[in-house]
């Protein structure tokens, strides 16, 4: 059975300051929606890259991964396997776990539900690409797999620069549990995410905040040197069908 309570970035102030690796924790079983986001140079691919690693080293081996790359730049590695979506083909990848999701939903044997990771790296990018009628297509399946998706064991990571509501649409946005944001906060992605939240603006590359809905302080990450081949590894792995 797949573990819930996955660990994953240090924090950052007992690192910094006594050099201890405390991991801060993530229940997916109560927050699978998670919203990635930071401007270019604030680590936000570095960290999904840790992140997922992370997650699929802590779930069973029947775990999947499903990942649309739509800057064709980050994730280029793994072109060509069989659960990978770029640029191209990122509506495709959608509707495919669309689909996987909505036949889980009517399969008969419901006692286990193996955990499946969709991994969208600049969703906005995706929606510009599409013409309007399957930009709201794509919408409507985003949201669908965010409002249910928790019961059966589908994790959503959604990595963007600039969050803005219109790129959701049905109140998707309401759907994330937690918020990852990497880097140093503008005061319009603060507007955005986190406006009551006290967070100093003091972070570098690799480092941020994980805001878990009902937590009302924000809790300061680092993301950890890590081997980028074991964490590449797995990830191809899960890209298998």
């Amino acid at each position: 059975m797949s573990n819930h309570l996955i660990r994953f970035f240090y924090q950052r102030d007992l690192y910094e300051r006594n050099g201890i690796k405390h991991y801060l924790t993530l229940d997916l079983a109560r927050f699978p929606m998670i919203l990635l986001a930071g401007i270019t140079g604030s680590g936000k691919t570095f960290a999904a890259r840790y992140a997922l690693a992370k997650i699929l080293a802590q779930s069973s081996p029947d775990c999947r991964l499903m990942l649309i790359d739509n800057k064709e730049f980050d994730f280029v590695s793994f072109r060509g396997l069989p659960r990978f979506y770029d640029e191209e083909t990122a509506y495709v990848g959608l509707q495919r776990f669309y689909d996987e999701f909505s036949a889980l939903k009517k399969a008969e044997d419901k006692a286990y539900f193996a955990r499946h990771i969709l991994y969208i790296d600049e969703w906005p990018t995706l929606l510009v690409r599409l013409g309007k009628q399957q930009a709201e297509e794509a919408k409507s399946m985003l949201f669908q797999i965010m409002s249910t998706g928790r019961a059966y064991s589908r994790v959503c990571i959604i990595g963007t620069q600039k969050p803005m509501a219109d790129m959701f649409g049905s109140s998707s946005r309401d759907q994330f549990g937690a918020y990852i944001i990497m880097g140093s906060i503008s005061k319009e992605l603060k507007g955005m995410l986190a406006s009551e939240y006290d967070l100093q603006n003091d972070c570098g590359r690799g480092q941020g905040h994980l805001i878990i809905n009902g937590n009302p302080v924000a809790q300061r990450l680092l993301v950890p040197m890590y081997d980028r081949e074991v964490a590449d590894n797995r990830i191809r792995s899960a890209l298998a069908d």
